[in-house]
């Protein structure tokens, strides 16, 4: 090799390490593999299931119990409240769209019968909105929440949150400057981390969100469901940060919570074609109901080599919390 070549070789070498060199490092190593279960690993795979399964019977014992209620008394506020809220959290766990709409129903016929006292029914509401995207709709009921409650951060959080999805920034700025000392609350933290990264806050964003999944994870009174969800909005950041050994971390951390959570899959599929690794895309996309239909149409293939047919993007998005 002559000289000149080697000195161009060095220039351009130097150049991607000191240029390149970041997005380059978080891309090694990325173990984007579905796990194989092997003898070793059947019975912690049991353990969870087992957990998981148990978890979701006492939440339809629940729904079962408070339907009775209902049935005796059909105007109980309360018991449409509970109602709401035990079937949100069914479409959280499963990803079905047929439980948000049971859950709005629900919540709007309870906020028909009462207001007064019935503010979490109306933050259940909201959340239902949400998850189908109708943003409009739910940063009414938000602002009459805070309207309702001015002094609940949690509320101002939810109003921010809304106002962030329909880029009112001015609403969102306001809301989020007001809850910054209660950022320990988990639903505060969440919504407040966003609005860090959105407005180029990034290491408060990943200060906030990890101690926020901290919290959540040491508690025992909060179920597997949100665990992993602050493990999957911890590596949703590092995605968006182009930190792709980060991301998976934490999503492999959730899965190791929960290793049927669809959300988590999905991302798991996302951040393989992030590295373009088209295997890995198919492989967890198989598994996972809430995979884009980009994603679906272009990796996944019948033996045919038909491309698979599915609902529109945005109404499979809608199933993932």
């Amino acid at each position: 090799m002559n000289r000149q070549l080697m000195v161009w070789t060095t220039a351009i070498g130097g150049t991607i390490a000191g240029l390149g060199g970041i997005a380059f490092h978080s891309a090694i190593g990325v173990d984007l593999d579905v796990p194989k279960t092997t003898a070793a690993t059947s019975s912690a795979l049991a353990s969870r299931a087992a957990s998981r399964e148990a978890e979701r019977a006492a939440r339809d014992v629940q729904i079962v119990v408070w339907g009775q209620a209902l049935a005796a008394d059909p105007i109980s506020a309360i018991a449409m409240g509970q109602l709401a809220a035990l079937h949100m959290q069914k479409a959280r766990e499963g990803g079905s769209f047929n439980e948000y709409l049971e859950a709005e129903t629900l919540a709007r016929r309870s906020l028909a019968t009462r207001t007064r006292r019935n503010a979490a029914t109306a933050v259940t509401l909201t959340n239902t909105l949400l998850a189908q995207h109708r943003f409009t709709e739910a940063k009414d009921v938000a602002s009459t929440l805070v309207e309702w409650e001015p002094e609940q951060p949690a509320y101002r959080a939810l109003l921010g949150e809304v106002a962030m999805e329909l880029g009112d920034d001015s609403t969102a700025s306001a809301m989020f400057n007001t809850v910054w000392t209660a950022r320990s609350g988990l639903s505060i933290a969440s919504r407040l981390a966003r609005w860090l990264e959105l407005t180029n806050h990034v290491e408060k964003a990943r200060r906030v969100l990890h101690d926020a999944r901290d919290e959540a994870l040491a508690r025992r009174d909060l179920s597997t469901e949100p665990k992993a969800w602050f493990h999957l909005a911890v590596g949703d950041l590092e995605l968006r940060a182009d930190r792709a050994r980060d991301a998976a971390a934490a999503y492999r951390a959730g899965l190791a919570l929960d290793d049927q959570d669809p959300r988590l899959m999905a991302a798991m599929a996302r951040l393989a074609e992030q590295q373009r690794k088209p295997d890995a895309v198919i492989a967890w996309s198989e598994r996972s109901p809430c995979v884009s239909i980009r994603l679906r149409s272009v990796y996944c293939r019948r033996p045919t080599h038909s491309v698979v047919k599915a609902p529109r993007r945005g109404n499979m998005r809608r199933h993932c919390p």
